[in-house]
């Protein structure tokens, strides 16, 4: 988490910067959106991110991390509920997040 307050730091003096040279220059921002973006393998390449647009990916990321973690917490408290010592049980994953249990009753 600190690695992101400090990308959030770097956007709010990055923001004040390009607000005090919007001020300056009567409105004129020059050079402020220069991230370029492609896509390789499924992967985002950027060239040069701004600080906003750095911060919004991490939050993304980590926003996605909360959400699994979250799926895992609720199948472990579901699932003692649920399953007796003479079961067999699978775990359905949809995108690696836990969905929804299968139950096979062992005679």
């Amino acid at each position: 988490m600190g690695e992101i307050e400090a990308i959030r730091q770097r956007y709010e003096k990055t923001k004040k910067r390009l607000d005090l040279i919007k001020k300056m220059t009567g409105g004129k921002q020059e050079g402020a959106k220069d991230t370029k973006q492609t896509e390789i393998s499924g992967f985002r390449v950027l060239m040069n991110p701004t600080a906003e647009y750095e911060l919004n990916l991490m939050e993304e990321a980590i926003t996605s991390l909360q959400e699994r973690l979250t799926n895992f917490e609720n199948s472990r408290e579901i699932f003692p509920v649920l399953s007796e010592e003479s079961m067999k049980v699978g775990m359905v994953l949809n995108d690696g997040l836990p969905t929804g249990f299968l139950f096979y009753v062992l005679e």
